[in-house]
């Protein structure tokens, strides 16, 4: 390992502590979970690569966002540029999902609270390791979780109606 390579330590002290922002941050740029992951793993490779001599808490978290927003500026001039095609001409799945109310509800919840009700009900995390990931409370994990099936109730009902 040459002097230029952050060591493990200083990597996983930096996923850590900024992993949970920098998602956020790209989520609510680019409106897709996918999209935001690869952002986020993105910043962290661009890290190792460059290894920056960053001088304190500050910097780094200045660094990490700079990197992250411009990846996002770049990964949506892309989808601008190569817009995705429309699947509304395409046959129906042979057995489509029994229920499909639920999912367009969840897609439909606000950021914030869509993040927290995926990785509680599709991750399975614990309210605790979601508010960890997320730098929240566990109270402020509980709320948007209530917050998300109150909505999630709404919608399905007026799907049915």
């Amino acid at each position: 390992m040459d002097n230029k390579t952050p060591s493990m330590e200083a990597l996983e002290r930096l996923v850590n502590r900024y992993s949970g922002l920098l998602y956020r941050h790209s989520l609510m740029m680019l409106g897709r979970p996918t999209d935001a992951e690869d952002v986020v793993q993105e910043t962290f490779l661009r890290y190792m690569q460059k290894a920056p001599r960053l001088n304190g808490e500050d910097h780094e978290k200045a660094w990490l966002l700079t990197v992250a927003m411009n990846l996002c500026r770049n990964q949506l001039r892309q989808h601008k540029a190569h817009p995705a095609t429309s699947l509304d001409g395409c046959p129906e799945p042979i057995a489509p999902p029994a229920d499909t109310a639920v999912l367009e509800g969840i897609a439909a919840l606000p950021d914030k609270v869509k993040v927290v009700v995926l990785l509680h009900y599709v991750e399975g995390y614990k309210v605790r390791e979601i508010a960890a990931r997320l730098h929240l409370t566990p109270s402020t994990v509980k709320m948007r979780l209530q917050k998300g099936r109150q909505l999630l109730r709404e919608y399905i009902k007026e799907e049915r109606i």
